[in-house]
């Protein structure tokens, strides 16, 4: 009988098992991780994100006033240790905790005020600066020329607290405060050099980690932040983020273990590496769908809407017009830790034909013509189109014109209720249920079908006001079963997916969530248990 005993290894140093183990790491720093971050120039002034490659730099260099938890996306305490939500949800105070810049500086609630009227100032993310309209108070005239800044919703009440006043109830602010619209910024350093302070020579940074350099070849190395409050909880040493996409050679340096991370690979590459064991696919919080008008003659009626769901065989749009680059779906709200999505409807025509006939359809001459628009940029939106239409008048007789316009005259269009059913969207950089449902409210500017159901907005003003989390998104998700399931105002079509290859048998603290946040400072390699 042999004699086995056990002993446990930092895995970064296992050679020996890089040799049989696809992406493990070798010949690097044990406590490096490496990630090829996309083809473009590092980024890092919050004020200049556009992908989700700036969005990862940020998380690591920058810390917010919440985090995001690692497992669940949902906020957390960071740089503020504590909140308090009146009870009406229209003002949040939040307590700063005793936190410094990378340089020593301290940090103040006065620091948070003016990096947010700068982000105002100088953000180039649109939806970043609707966002802060949309939840501070003053904040959209503020922006607009219209308001002076002493009247903005947002006040330093001492070095330690902060004072946020809501345009409307937002009882989900938490949230929403996880984007990078709220950034807090090194305002010392940017009264200082306001040409120059986001260079990676010049930046101090208040997250898990620091600027070490920026080489020529665009890769941006960081370290360990000794300032960083929390800086006990953080394993790595490093971060780089090589200025690398995903082709066939970083899907060798992975192999070879020269790679840890690889994240926004294209669906048209993922031929080469979803044989891989640590090939991760996921559904992202982004949703396509068609709106469905109310005032149409026919789609007025909820039976046929219903009879539309259940004609539409969603498997097979996903796999022969996507060739399986997505997620079917009857909801609007991505999948999220202690959400109950709405259920997929099965694909039955019968049943489909049963409700049409009881809605006083039966006929195909009853019903009227169904123009079906969408916007022309994406031979994908034409070919969805077109299966829907051809499922449409296969299954139920319902004759489908489809009509393709430029993206500008597609959404004026859209918006002034011009179509009876048309191509929509819905992306979010963080996963809360709230920006989903808000464009079913009946008085919301995005409604195009012009659903309107008394209960549905009740419930949604009902949630806006709710503090407790797990009664609000209760609240919601009955608001969705009314609005998507019972009413079928809508047609949900497909979750988008993220592709990516990371080694989780050696690097924990990674998790994989719809939104696609991870906090760096949570990622450590595991002990890897050997048996000789």
């Amino acid at each position: 009988m042999k004699n086995i005993t056990k002993t446990f290894i930092r895995a970064a140093a296992l050679v020996v098992f890089a040799a049989t183990c696809t992406g493990c790491i070798k010949n690097t720093n044990a406590n490096t991780f490496i990630i090829a971050n996309g083809t473009e120039k590092p980024v890092l002034n919050p004020a200049e994100i556009s992908t989700a490659a700036d969005e990862r730099i940020y998380r690591a260099i920058f810390e917010g006033l919440v985090s995001p938890d690692p497992v669940t996306g949902d906020a957390v305490p960071a740089l503020a240790e504590s909140w308090q939500l009146d009870k009406g949800a229209r003002r949040i105070t939040f307590t700063l905790r005793q936190a410094k810049w990378s340089d020593g500086k301290q940090i103040t609630a006065q620091n948070v005020v003016d990096s947010w009227f700068y982000l105002m100032e100088n953000s180039k993310s649109e939806a970043n600066r609707s966002l802060m309209g949309e939840l501070i108070s003053g904040a959209q005239a503020y922006m607009n020329n219209a308001l002076p800044k002493e009247k903005v919703g947002i006040a330093a009440l001492d070095d330690q607290t902060l004072r946020i006043d809501f345009a409307t109830p937002r009882a989900d602010a938490v949230q929403q405060l996880l984007s990078s619209a709220f950034a807090v910024l090194p305002m010392h350093l940017i009264n200082e050099k306001p040409e120059n302070w986001a260079e990676s020579s010049t930046i101090v940074t208040n997250g898990a980690f620091k600027v070490s350099g920026l080489s020529s070849d665009g890769t941006l190395t960081l370290l360990a932040n000794s300032k960083y409050w929390n800086k006990d909880s953080v394993s790595l040493a490093r971060i780089i983020f090589l200025k690398k996409g995903a082709d066939s050679s970083t899907f060798k340096d992975f192999k070879d273990g020269k790679i840890s991370w690889i994240p926004d690979i294209p669906f048209e590459k993922i031929g080469e590496v979803k044989s891989n064991p640590y090939f991760v696919s996921t559904p992202k919080t982004a949703v396509h769908y068609y709106y469905l008008n109310v005032n149409h003659k026919t789609l007025c009626n909820a039976k046929v809407r219903q009879a539309v769901n259940l004609a539409i065989d969603r498997n097979a749009l996903v796999d022969t017009i996507l060739g399986g680059n997505g997620e079917p779906c009857a909801s609007l709200v991505p999948p999220r830790k202690g959400w109950k999505e709405v259920q997929l409807p099965e694909f039955d025509v019968e049943k489909a034909k049963k409700l049409l006939a009881e809605s006083g359809f039966a006929k195909s001459k009853d019903i009227d013509e169904i123009i079906l628009g969408y916007n022309e940029e994406s031979a994908i939106y034409k070919a969805t189109a077109e299966f829907i239409a051809d499922s449409l008048k296969k299954n139920l007789g319902i004759n489908v014109t489809v009509q393709a316009s430029d993206w500008e005259s597609f959404a004026t269009k859209r918006r002034a209720n011009g179509f009876d059913m048309a191509r929509g969207g819905w992306q979010s950089s963080i996963n809360e249920p709230t920006g989903f449902l808000l464009q079913l409210v009946s008085t919301d500017k995005e409604n195009a079908g012009r659903y309107n159901n008394p209960a549905f907005d009740s419930l949604l003003r009902t949630a806006s006001r709710t503090t407790e989390n797990a009664e609000r998104l209760a609240i919601l998700h009955e608001a969705e079963n009314i609005a998507v399931a019972e009413d079928a105002a809508i047609l949900p079509l497909y979750f988008e997916k993220s592709y990516q290859l990371i080694n989780t048998t050696l690097w924990q603290g990674w998790y994989a969530n719809p939104a696609d946040i991870h906090t760096f400072s949570s990622i450590k390699l595991k002990d890897v248990e050997l048996t000789k």
